[in-house]
């Protein structure tokens, strides 16, 4: 997977920040690309996450963008200390690639695990749900309530009392 095709930024066999060799490419999306790595100093696996920005983007907007960009590091990794159902969030930053390509990227814990397609497979082979949507909302089944207004319609105004609903099956049920 480290063809130019799958690896835009030629990290893969790279050092990134120093901190971070970057082994191989284990995503991509319309975004950016998601490296496998493991950090030097630790030995232990992470997540990279390089982000695609347009070449264009250059001078004070890039400068805005990397601002932007490193506050929301920082407050993802706030927020991932603070609560363990958020991914921890471990550095941040900006660097050109070894292809010369400007490349925010943000490192994350490595979680083994499976894909959101894995998953769904296989809920669907156990029975534990990820059935197809319907078509019809349930919603649509609902019993409709009749309302009436209190008052006339002639009296009614912002402050008028709330219209009296009637559930036609909560009113058989006895509810």
């Amino acid at each position: 997977m480290t063809d130019s095709g799958e690896d835009p930024f030629d990290w893969v066999g790279a050092t990134l920040d120093g901190k971070y060799q970057v082994d191989a490419v284990v995503g991509r999306g319309g975004f950016g690309v998601v490296y496998r790595a493991h950090h030097l100093g630790f030995n232990e696996k992470v997540a990279v996450k390089c982000l695609r920005i347009p070449r264009t983007l250059s001078g004070a907007a890039r400068d805005e963008f990397e601002r932007n960009f490193l506050a929301e590091g920082r407050l993802l990794h706030q927020l991932s200390r603070s609560t363990a159902g958020i991914v921890q969030a471990l550095d941040v930053g900006a660097l050109v690639s070894p292809n010369k390509t400007w490349t925010p990227f943000i490192v994350l814990e490595w979680l083994d695990g499976q894909s959101l397609a894995e998953n769904f497979a296989e809920r669907l082979r156990t029975g534990l749900g990820g059935a197809r949507r319907r078509r019809r909302s349930s919603y649509s089944t609902a019993p409709r309530a009749r309302c009436r207004w209190r008052t006339s319609k002639a009296s009614r105004t912002a402050t008028s009392s709330p219209p009296i609903c009637f559930w036609p099956r909560l009113a058989a049920e006895g509810r």
